[in-house]
């Protein structure tokens, strides 16, 4: 908070003002000033992400009952009553703790809000989200190894990028050749077999054999023509 102490408090002559100014340039949906032992601790709030077995990805109040005090990783129960264990195909899983108001849009879930890149991707490709939550639940995963999955993520092309590297990814992928349709055919990096592309709509399976709940419905223009699966995994 060094930056903020700097430039952000300087002007400010009460309170109001310095909550502004710092409104300004935090992400947080909330925060507060608490005096605490002579200092002051400015304690900001954001609210989770969970992952679906459709491909959802819901966003929840940070108080709800629900997620309160979950880390990233950790298995949700939906139903607040119910008394059953945790079911992977009514339930879901914590999958990020940031999220940043749009300026733009309706945001994720109609929130108003966006999460991290690793959220943000998954919400954008639902097929890939049925397929990564078909991973983060496999038998033998625990909480930490879902959370290791999350933060530390595969590093590939569709998932926490930036976008000079994903460009960097799909250009070294591109086999300079085109499918019957004229879309480009990528290269799997580690196979060096093409990857099926997205046509105009939604087929009846995601790349890891799992059916498809919009199969048949058109897709999104900006999927059309790119690869069905991640084409490779970037350096780090």
């Amino acid at each position: 908070m060094k930056s903020v102490r700097k430039s952000m408090t300087s002007g400010a002559k009460t309170f109001d003002d310095l909550g502004k100014k710092l409104s300004k340039r935090l992400r947080f949906k909330k925060f507060r000033i608490r005096v605490q032992k002579r200092r002051f601790k400015l304690e900001g709030e954001v609210n989770p992400w969970v992952l679906l077995a459709s491909g959802e990805v819901k966003h929840f109040d940070a108080n709800d009952s629900r997620v309160k005090g979950k880390r990233v990783g950790s298995k949700v129960k939906l139903d607040k009553n119910s008394k059953s264990k945790w079911d992977k195909d009514k339930d879901g899983v914590l999958i990020g703790w940031q999220d940043t108001k749009v300026s733009k849009g309706k945001g994720i879930d109609d929130s108003q809000f966006t999460g991290s890149k690793y959220v943000q991707d998954l919400d954008a490709d639902e097929a890939k989200a049925i397929d990564e939550f078909a991973e983060l639940t496999n038998s033998g995963m625990t909480n930490e190894l879902r959370g290791n999955r999350i933060r530390g993520g595969a590093k590939s092309e569709r998932v926490s990028l930036r976008k000079e590297v994903r460009d960097e990814v799909y250009k070294n992928a591109d086999s300079g050749l085109k499918e019957a349709n004229g879309y480009t055919i990528y290269l799997d990096q580690k196979t060096f077999k093409p990857i099926p592309n997205y046509g105009t709509h939604y087929p009846k399976k995601t790349p890891l054999g799992h059916p498809h709940p919009k199969a048949g419905q058109p897709v999104p223009a900006n999927l059309v023509g790119k690869p069905r699966a991640d084409i490779g995994h970037a350096k780090g």
